[in-house]
């Protein structure tokens, strides 16, 4: 029955739809929005789907359809753009193994291998990010699919016309995105393979045949590389190889030639050696069973598959014959993905953000182990290497997902302690951070998250919020330390005006509270330069205490974290710029009811406050002495009770105030 199944049209869809399920789709609930998704999908919320060719019209003008054909299909539902991406991804395997059949039909097990982990390649560790990626993979996949209706234009000679139209037309797709236009190079020794394989023509009427298919997709990229030249140009990334060889030739081409070697090595060794140094994290019974399934399932498929090739292949192939053709297949297709990349000097790294240069190389990736493991590898033992380096892919995208798991966590962590400690921000407000625990995000996409948390119901491309975080930003964004001067900045077809007496400074480590940082207000120990050297210019007035209107959170923010010790901290902090301190011991009560308690003494500083200004002096007494043993802060301690000290009017005054000079060391 198994070996039926195998023989079925739909094994090898099915096949790869289940990995593409169990590498990307069964972890879809637990994602959100990252990196640029954020400001992507808030231009959608204030421009609507129209406003998109203004949004990309910087460096992919021609990108825009993809955006307004998705927003208007999915809308704010973050939950469809990620189910699209799965799609295309599936799909991306599925063309790849179309076109690797029609070329290579008697090789089912290498071409279904090749299309697998083309389609689960690890080291490109972005897919929980839809949005931008969904431009990537649909022209990826367009490209594949003019491969595909190209060979069934020399395949079906009386429906050629059919078939060649729309394979040249959708060369066009280049013109959203450049990133695979070097792998258009591979076209003639493909048509060249596939025509020397079905058809006995002479070598010379053979290149000709060949010269006469390819020149409409040349002449298709040649209007692209005017295009892209001569007209767009470069407004982001440059040639600057061709600079550094036009002033000094011999260095520029030993530099590339390094650079050639380095990424050849990520491709080829790099990319797959990640895959077993998996972290050493506890995961659930549920991961391993998958794993079971996975290696089970390919181990299966791959055995049963090569068995029949056994049977049905009266006279065997030679031994080299395949494996060599796979890896000059797999070294072809890197030199061509590169060209671009090479040129411009984008760099391609296996860490974020630089994993997405890894797009183009992975079919080179996929020929080249496929290919390797023929040469090296006796045939009965195949299928379980095989095996081996799917499983693993598959385990490597489980803990790549943990991260984006993690980091949406600390999206919603982060933004909704602000939405707690601010009811309304004022608009023009400019938010200043460093260091934030953020790393797929940049403060560009997160104004986009911070418009979103406190304008909501705004429908404008001139936005009222900005972030900008010293760790990606230097001085010069703010040369001058000084209040009432302009602030102008641009995303894309956003714009920000404002200036810097509207500053609200806070900082965030990831383990304790959201702290805002106030200019005649205590600072916590720890805040790095320069946003502790801005935080003169941070105000509280910038904070809304008594809005006029219910602020609606967007959809995309909804899932409100547990109320635990920082929603108390927030909400006491609230409390205390309104000097509503009863409300202050409330929380501190109801915290306490919890079981929550502040792990850095500076956050209970409100508390102190709290229990002072209601003349609970024992316990504010206590609290001070936890303060000082977890954090120290004796000399905002000490200012705290002089304040009180100065009011005291009881008669046990005179005690309490030596008792807290003696035990915090204040000044009498």
């Amino acid at each position: 029955m198994l070996r039926k199944l195998t023989k079925s049209k739909w094994f090898a869809p099915a096949f790869l739809f289940f990995f593409t399920l169990i590498s990307y789709g069964i972890y879809l609930p637990r994602l959100g929005l990252f990196g640029d998704d954020w400001i992507y999908l808030y231009s959608y919320h204030v421009a609507g789907s129209a406003g998109y060719p203004a949004f990309v019209a910087y460096d992919r003008p021609y990108s825009a359809w993809i955006y307004q054909l998705t927003s208007t299909l999915f809308a704010e539902r973050v939950w469809m753009y990620h189910t699209f991406l799965l799609i295309l991804r599936w799909l991306s395997g599925l063309l790849c193994w179309s076109i690797l059949t029609q070329i290579w039909p008697k090789e089912r097990r290498q071409t279904l291998a090749i299309a697998t982990i083309f389609a689960i390649f690890p080291a490109f560790l972005q897919q929980a990010i839809p949005l931008e990626f969904i431009l990537h993979f649909s022209i990826f996949n367009a490209f594949l699919f003019s491969i595909y209706l190209m060979i069934l234009a020399v395949k079906v000679p009386e429906r050629r016309l059919w078939f060649s139209i729309p394979a040249v037309l959708l060369v066009s797709c280049h013109f959203s995105i450049e990133y695979f236009v070097g792998l258009e190079f591979i076209r003639p020794i493909l048509l060249y393979v596939f025509i020397k394989r079905t058809k006995n023509e002479k070598q010379k009427k053979l290149f000709v045949q060949v010269l006469k298919t390819w020149l409409p997709y040349l002449a298709m990229l040649i209007a692209f590389g005017i295009w892209r030249i001569f007209i767009f140009k470069f407004p982001s990334y440059e040639p600057h190889f061709l600079e550094k060889f036009s002033i000094q030739p011999i260095p520029a081409i030993l530099e590339l030639l390094s650079r050639i070697w380095t990424d050849f090595t990520i491709v080829f060794y790099r990319s797959w050696a990640q895959i077993f140094t998996l972290p050493s994290e506890r995961v659930s019974r549920v991961f391993w069973i998958l794993l079971i399934v996975t290696f089970a399932a390919s181990f299966m498929a791959f055995s049963l598959i090569r068995r029949k090739e056994k049977k049905t292949s009266p006279v065997k192939l030679k031994w080299n014959r395949w494996p060599v053709i796979s890896l000059l297949s797999a070294i072809l297709l890197f030199l061509s993905a590169g060209g671009p990349f090479w040129v411009t000097e984008v760099p391609l790294e296996l860490t974020f953000p630089w994993d997405r240069t890894i797009l183009a190389f992975m079919l080179a990736a996929s020929f080249g182990i496929v290919g390797l493991i023929d040469l090296v590898i006796r045939p009965k033992l195949q299928p379980v290497l095989l095996a081996i380096f799917l499983t693993f892919s598959v385990a490597f995208h489980y803990f790549n997902t943990r991260i984006y798991e993690k980091e949406h966590k600390a999206i919603q962590q982060y933004f909704w302690q602000l939405s707690w400690r601010i009811p309304e921000l004022k608009p023009g407000t400019l938010l200043l951070t460093q260091d934030l625990p953020l790393y797929r995000e940049s403060d560009n996409d997160l104004g986009g998250t911070i418009n979103w948390m406190f304008a909501p119901q705004k429908k404008s491309t001139e936005i009222d919020y900005l972030m900008f975080d010293f760790t990606s930003r230097d001085k010069s964004v703010l040369p001058v330390i000084q209040p009432d001067l302009p602030v102008s900045h641009t995303i894309r077809s956003l714009s920000y005006e404002s200036n810097t007496s509207e500053i609200l400074s806070a900082y965030w480590n990831g383990h304790d509270c959201v702290w805002l940082l106030f200019v005649d207000e205590a600072q916590p120990y720890g805040i790095p330069a320069p946003l502790r050297e801005y935080t003169v210019l941070s105000e509280p007035d910038q904070i809304i205490t008594n809005p006029t209107s219910d602020r609606t959170v967007a959809t995309v923010l909804a899932d409100e974290p547990a109320h635990e010790w920082c929603y108390f901290y927030q909400k006491a902090q609230l409390a205390k710029q309104l000097s509503d301190w009863e409300e202050v011991i409330r929380l501190a009560q109801q915290a306490q009811v919890g079981g929550y308690q502040a792990v850095n003494g500076f956050e209970s500083l409100p508390f102190l406050e709290a229990y002072l200004h209601t003349g609970d002096y024992e316990q504010a007494f206590t609290l001070s002495e936890e303060i000082q043993r977890k954090a120290g802060y004796e000399d905002v301690i000490c200012d705290l009770w002089s304040d009180i000290f100065i009011n005291m009017e009881n008669d046990n005054s005179g005690s309490f105030e030596q008792n807290v000079q003696e035990t915090f060391r204040c000044n009498p």
